[in-house]
């Protein structure tokens, strides 16, 4: 099957197919903006709820990031090891970083 892929491209330039993924995403935007709009027209979307995002001290507060501030407190391990050992992405770690970093900039 995978022969047949390779093969079924092969005609295509590489800028080309590239682009097909773009397109897909674009149309998948454009298909959800749509559909806000209209859900908006008919009084159905209100979009995010005030205060379902996490404060800093909520964020915080949770087991899992007081981990990761613990081994960056340490300096000796990167984000990626940090990540494998307590469980999350490194996208977790550099918005704990920053709220913690926010934190102690505020006391």
């Amino acid at each position: 099957m995978a022969g047949f892929a390779s093969e079924s491209l092969a005609g295509f330039a590489p800028e080309s197919v590239a682009g097909f993924g773009s397109e897909s995403w674009q149309g998948l935007r454009r298909n959800t903006q749509e559909g806000i709009r209209i859900r908006k027209e008919k009084g159905l979307y209100s979009g995010r709820r005030v205060g379902t995002g996490d404060t800093i001290d909520r964020l915080l507060s949770k087991e899992k990031n007081k981990k990761i501030i613990e081994y960056l407190k340490k300096g000796t391990y990167s984000y990626a090891e940090i990540g494998k050992i307590v469980g999350c992405s490194t996208t977790t770690i550099t918005k704990v970083n920053k709220a913690y970093n926010t934190k102690t900039a505020l006391a």
